[in-house]
């Protein structure tokens, strides 16, 4: 006999037990067992740390902690509080990680849940479920585990999930419904895996459905698919959908994002200032120990955090309320901007994100995905100011963890008024060079005389000057209409020297080490890159981070200019340009280009590059895990920081 039984046995009522198992028939027996004794589970993911146990162990007031295999099985006794008053008729205390609470769950709440949705999906002895689901999942205890056992249906469970081993159960035992999370639908999309004849549809709930999966399951398996919703704090599901035939599937699933369906019988739903509300016989009753934390109302509404909306009567889910995106006035959905990235042509797997910037509130940031990327920016109506194509983070349910890939990411944005007053100033230089009755004798001159050509056509300056602060740069385009009769025969030109040192050039370094340091890379041996690295080859130092501002484009051969440079990194260093951009909006040039093409070393060598073929030029000298983080002024693109690692 298993060394557990006695112990539970030797419980009282409503004793806490924390169970540390992996999914399978000895975790569904073990809960049972804990039901049919009264006392009340904790159930836990089989691979959370020692350190984890003891902390929920002490939290709940535990009174035993079971470890099943791959640990040796073994029961632990502990001077819990069997006696607790919070702990009288509840079923389960599920451990929510983000949180780091506990929900509680009574035993008729979730004897009611689970009769109900048993009965929407036909549980019976001749009708077996199958779930892949974990049996800490509230899906998995509460429908698949505690409804099959009301209706005497059977259960089918695999250790570890993969789509050839469960669907071979579900085919050798019969199963007529099986519940998944979307992650574990791509994959058995992916490996293409025999339909069993005996499986009517599958159950998905726990993360968003994509347009491009359903479209991609229906393109194998047909229209078998049911998508739903629900919250551990309402008890497992409260909403699912109808089993749709094909032409219905197409139009609610592939040509629109998917809902997930109407309410439950008895369960209510109520859109309150777009955020989803529930009222059910079936909801939490607290979370232990914090009960001034409960979503319920004092009229029984649970509000669950989640923004949706009503589409041919379905509930549609647009992310959750903590994860709209405030965007200058806009309230950006994650799970609307993925749709339409989607559209755009982006595939894969990544997440929309929200990043602070103080200007606007928030930028889009994209986690992920790298194909389609630039299809996406030029069509896309919200296009991301910052792209990252590693970092993507899920949880077990495929749920995307928007704030922890948030933390690893920066942007920042100009003021648009200066740097139109900056322009401004430019094409009023530019203007004074092309009136001088002096022309260009040199290469260089004819240079300096096409930029003020294409500024000019580009940008027309108002009558009244906008206000703006006396820089660097204003200094040396004032200088450079003065120097240009000699400098059309040849003179050179130094009055830019300290712009660099001053904004907007400035703006670039900022940028750079803002970048490094929200990425956590300030750690290790850091190389701030000038243009003499970019001859020499690798020494005998070796860096983790190397960051050059406005220095690459100077180099005559870039790529080799970025080999050296990854050749002086360690594996899995990585490498920051900051570089500017140009045009930077439409036809319209930067606006110091004008200047800069009076510097030797720079007009000569071709001037700023796009994102794109910075992008380009990294993937080609053999860099991985590109990124970038715009700079924006206004409707302006002014480049800002791209980066990639060895």
């Amino acid at each position: 006999m298993e060394p557990w039984r006695a112990i539970l046995d030797g419980l009282p009522d409503n004793a806490r037990v924390v169970l540390r198992c992996p999914t399978g028939d000895a975790f569904a027996e073990l809960l049972l067992a804990c039901a049919d004794r009264r006392l009340v589970a904790v159930p836990l993911r089989a691979r959370v740390p020692d350190t984890e146990v003891a902390r929920v162990a002490a939290a709940v007031g535990a009174s035993a902690v079971v470890d099943g295999p791959p640990r040796a099985s073994r029961v632990s006794l502990l001077d819990g509080e069997p006696g607790h008053p919070d702990a009288a008729g509840l079923a389960f205390l599920v451990h929510t990680p983000g949180a780091g609470r506990c929900v509680m769950l009574g035993r008729d709440e979730v004897a009611g849940n689970a009769a109900r949705t048993a009965a929407l999906h036909g549980f019976s002895p001749v009708r077996p479920h199958a779930t892949a689901l974990p049996l800490h999942h509230v899906t998995a205890l509460v429908m698949s585990l505690v409804g099959t056992r009301l209706t005497d249906a059977p259960l089918v469970l695999t250790e570890r999930f993969d789509p050839v081993t469960f669907f071979a159960a579900v085919e050798a035992k019969g199963a007529q419904t099986a519940s998944l999370v979307p992650a574990q639908l791509r994959e058995v999309v992916r490996a293409g895996v025999h339909w069993p004849d005996c499986l009517e549809y599958v159950i998905t709930s726990g993360a968003p459905l994509s347009r491009e999966l359903a479209a991609d399951f229906a393109a194998r398996y047909g229209p078998r698919l049911r998508q739903a919703y629900g919250l551990t704090e309402a008890v497992n599901l409260s909403i699912t959908m109808p089993l749709l035939d094909a032409a219905g599937f197409r139009e609610q699933y592939v040509r629109h994002q998917g809902p997930v369906g109407v309410p439950l019988p008895g369960t209510e739903l109520r859109l309150e200032d777009g955020e989803v509300w529930l009222r059910a016989p079936e909801l939490m009753r607290g979370y232990w120990g914090a009960p001034e934390a409960s979503p319920v109302t004092p009229d029984g509404w649970l509000r669950t955090g989640d923004r949706g909306d009503l589409r041919d009567g379905f509930l549609v889910l647009h992310g959750r309320s903590a994860e709209l995106i405030e965007r200058g006035g806009q309230r950006l959905h994650p799970a609307d901007v993925e749709g339409e990235w989607r559209e755009a042509g982006l595939s894969g797997e990544f997440a929309a994100v929200a990043v602070p910037e103080p200007a606007l509130g928030h930028e889009v940031a994209l986690v992920g995905a790298v194909a389609g990327l630039r299809e996406v920016c030029r069509t896309a109506r919200v296009r991301p100011a910052v792209f990252s194509s590693s970092g993507f983070l899920a949880a077990a349910n495929g749920q995307p963890l928007r704030d922890a890939m948030a933390r690893g990411l920066t942007v920042r944005r100009e003021s648009a008024l200066r740097y139109e007053e900056l322009l401004d100033h430019a094409c009023r230089a530019a203007r004074a060079i092309l009136a001088s009755p002096v022309r260009p004798e040199c290469a260089r001159a004819r240079h300096v005389y096409r930029e003020a050509l294409a500024l000019t056509a580009a940008h027309s300056p108002p009558r009244q000057a906008l206000p703006g602060t006396r820089t660097a740069a204003h200094d040396a385009l004032d200088a450079l209409v003065v120097a240009w009769p000699a400098l059309a025969e040849g003179a050179p030109f130094e009055e830019w020297r300290r712009v660099p040192a001053d904004w907007p050039m400035s703006v670039y370094a900022e940028y750079a080490a803002e970048v490094v340091i929200a990425s956590g890379r300030t750690r290790g041996r850091v190389l701030d890159a000038g243009p003499d690295d970019l001859d020499s080859g690798p020494g005998p130092e070796m860096f983790d981070t190397i960051v050059a501002t406005n220095t690459v484009h100077r180099a005559a051969d870039k790529e080799m200019a970025l080999r050296r440079l990854r050749d002086m990194l360690t594996d899995g260093g990585r490498l920051v340009l900051a570089e500017g951009t140009s045009p930077t909006a439409g036809a319209t040039p930067w606006a110091l280009d004008l200047l800069f093409a009076a510097v030797d070393g720079w007009w000569d060598r071709g001037g700023l590059r796009g994102r794109w073929e910075w992008l380009r030029l990294l993937r080609d000298a053999g860099f991985r895990e590109p990124g970038y983080a715009a700079l924006h002024a206004g409707h302006h693109d002014l480049g800002g920081v791209v980066w990639a690692t060895k």
